[in-house]
């Protein structure tokens, strides 16, 4: 991680607003990258904040996201921001060609981790519209489970 960013308060902020900070530094980052003056474009507009949540949580990468268009940067540029950031994919669960509609990813970034949900529906895909307002932060929890077999 990049010692010139800066970390938004947790401690002050909802999780999604936190977030949306986090991703508008890191396409700063990423047109600094690039060698413009400004974010691109895609920046401000909300389904690709949308998008840029779900690939976080769904560790679709968004090296491979973003990349598509050489305009905001390529897959190793994003693997590089990503690292600065500390991005790191915890887990997902659900989602995709026989697993369940419901969708949960876990993920941390600039040491905060956070928790995702949206859906998946064979005939539609990712459901994500709204992901970004929607996450929360969280924290590992141990739990016992309690499994019944046949005797």
């Amino acid at each position: 991680m990049t010692q010139d960013i800066q970390i938004p308060d947790f401690t002050k902020l909802e999780a999604s607003e936190a977030l949306h900070q986090i991703i508008q530094l890191m396409l700063a980052r990423m047109a600094h990258i690039l060698g413009v003056e400004d974010a691109p474009e895609v920046t401000y507009s909300s389904h690709t904040n949308d998008s840029f949540v779900l690939n976080l949580a769904a560790d679709e990468t968004l090296c491979e996201s973003f990349a598509y268009d050489k305009q905001f940067g390529n897959r190793d540029d994003w693997t590089k921001v990503a690292n600065e950031f500390g991005y790191e994919h915890i887990q997902r669960e659900g989602g995709g060609e026989g697993g369940t509609e419901y969708v949960e990813g876990v993920f941390i970034i600039l040491g905060q981790m956070f928790i995702a949900n949206w859906r998946y529906y064979s005939h539609h895909g990712y459901d994500y519209d709204d992901i970004a307002s929607c996450v929360d932060y969280a924290k590992p929890v141990q739990v016992t489970e309690t499994q019944y077999t046949r005797v």
